[in-house]
């Protein structure tokens, strides 16, 4: 498990979470009381994010349209400057760690840190963005009186990110009627001549014209010629 100083600054972490819960943002009772992916129920802890935008998708791959919170805020909260925090790489990890629901794997190695009470936190991969780092906070450590809440600010999600088109890859969208039709003549204009329908061969001899059909009063009133012997 590898290990960073922050130094002379205090690095800052973020949290998305309802109004309702902004002064229990930091005692971890939600996370005891239901388990999550780095603890098991019994044990507290305080998820965390390393900017606003990855706590905005780790809150947003959990929300449908019809109960998104209206009443969100942003947290930032600061740490001791000069902690020394441990962090979880990748390669450190379960098989299998982004699935969802969790693994069984992750809930011990999360609590067991939480028990050890080594570290009043703990950089974690994001099972949303692996790149980028989670942190987990124990608030049972001796340092959690040292977190310091910053600033406290509305959020709001962008209505645009629950449009239906936008669930569906552009690839995979039918053409309109009107598009398709279009294509379609194209497609017939400018279809090569061997994939043309064959026509019956047009006849090169001139078309006889019928004989014009005698009157019937005309025939009953000629003279009748005698037959020359």
């Amino acid at each position: 498990m590898a290990k960073s100083s922050s130094g002379r600054t205090r690095p800052t972490v973020w949290r998305l979470l309802a109004s309702r819960h902004a002064d229990d943002a930091f005692d971890g009772e939600g996370a005891r009381r239901y388990g999550g992916r780095w603890n098991h129920s019994g044990t507290p802890m305080v998820y965390a994010s390393s900017s606003l935008s990855l706590a905005a998708l780790e809150l947003f791959v959990h929300l449908e349209p019809e109960n998104a919170p209206l009443d969100l805020v942003a947290i930032a909260a600061s740490l001791p400057a000069g902690m020394v925090i441990p962090e979880l790489t990748v390669s450190e990890l379960p098989e299998g760690w982004r699935s969802f629901p969790a693994t069984e794997g992750l809930r011990e190695i999360g609590t067991a840190w939480a028990q050890s009470a080594e570290s009043l936190a703990l950089w974690v991969p994001s099972a949303v963005i692996p790149s980028e780092r989670n942190l987990l906070l124990n608030p049972r450590h001796a340092d959690s009186d040292r977190i310091r809440v910053e600033s406290i600010e509305p959020f709001y999600f962008d209505p645009r990110m629950w449009k239906p088109e936008q669930q569906r890859p552009a690839a995979t969208r039918p053409p309109s009627p009107k598009r398709k039709s279009q294509r379609s003549q194209s497609h017939r204009q400018t279809a090569p001549a061997s994939q043309a329908p064959a026509l019956p061969p047009r006849s090169t001899a001139p078309s006889r014209a019928p004989a014009p059909r005698a009157s019937s009063k005309a025939s009953r009133g000629a003279p009748r010629q005698k037959s020359r012997s």
